[in-house]
C-alpha cells in the first residue's frame, strides 16, 4: 500500500463529521448496544477491535439513516408534486368548464334572440300578408 492509497482513504469532510459523531457517542459511553453487539461478535471478544468496528459500524449506520431520510424526503417531495399536479389539472378543468358552460350561455342567448327575431319577422310577413289579401 502506497502514501496514494492512504491519501485515497481520507475522509470527506462529511465523513470526518460523522466519525466525530461516533467518536464523541463513544467517549460518552452512549452507544447503539446491537452495533455495539455486532462489533464485539465481530471483533471476537477484543475490546479494541470491537471499538474500531463499533465505529465502522455507526458511521456506516448514519450513512444509512442519512440515505434513508433523503429517501423518504424523496418521496415525500414526488407525493406533493402529484398532488400540486393533481390540483393544478382540476383547476384547468374547472376553468375549462366554465369557459364552455359560458360560451353555451352566449350561444343559447344568441340563438334564443335569433329564434325571436325570425318569429317576429314571420309575424311581420302574416300581417303585411294579410293587409294585402284582405284591404
Amino acid at each position: 500500500m502506497g502514501i496514494k492509497d492512504v491519501f485515497n482513504q481520507a475522509p470527506t469532510p462529511e465523513e470526518e463529521a460523522l466519525y466525530k459523531q461516533v467518536l464523541d457517542e463513544v467517549e460518552s459511553g452512549v452507544m447503539r448496544k446491537g452495533i455495539y453487539a455486532k462489533a464485539l461478535a465481530d471483533g471476537l471478544g477484543d475490546e479494541g477491535k470491537a471499538q474500531s468496528l463499533y465505529i465502522k459500524y455507526r458511521v456506516q449506520s448514519l450513512v444509512d439513516e442519512e440515505k434513508h431520510k433523503a429517501k423518504l424526503l424523496g418521496l415525500k417531495l414526488a407525493e406533493e408534486e402529484k398532488e400540486k399536479k393533481y390540483k393544478q389539472r382540476k383547476l384547468e378543468e374547472k376553468i375549462a368548464q366554465e369557459a364552455f358552460d359560458n360560451t353555451t350561455k352566449k350561444e343559447f342567448w344568441e340563438l334564443g334572440i335569433f329564434t325571436l327575431f325570425l318569429i317576429a319577422m314571420v309575424i311581420m310577413w302574416l300581417v303585411i300578408i294579410y293587409l294585402y289579401i284582405f284591404d
